[in-house]
């Protein structure tokens, strides 16, 4: 089954134009929201439901990446301003998880 991402930009910040946040979508449901690193952030959030393996990501009709839910979900992203994306061992902390509708409910 694939999952769908959906992109929004935020108000600029100093030293770049805007940052990106992403929706991710899974099933008909939106499985991680506000996300800076939604690859990451959707494999934890299948992995916490039971679901492994690799998931094929949309945006809109496009095929963005595919996603090893395993591995992904022990790393975490970002952007490096002179080194580029960076991978990280995943550390979790207070303000790590994603939001979702999800949790809220619970």
């Amino acid at each position: 089954m694939p999952a769908h991402l959906f992109v929004r930009a935020t108000d600029p910040r100093s030293g770049r134009r805007h940052v990106y946040l992403y929706d991710v979508e899974f099933s008909g449901r939106l499985v991680v929201t506000g996300s800076t690193d939604p690859a990451c952030d959707l494999a934890r959030a299948l992995l916490a439901r039971g679901i492994k393996g690799k998931v094929a990501v949309y945006a809109g009709l496009r095929h963005r990446y595919t996603v090893n839910i395993e591995k992904a979900a022990k790393l975490h992203a970002y952007d490096h301003a002179q080194k580029g994306p960076i991978f990280e061992k995943y550390r979790e902390t207070g303000d790590s998880v994603p939001h979702s509708q999800e949790a809220e409910a619970a």
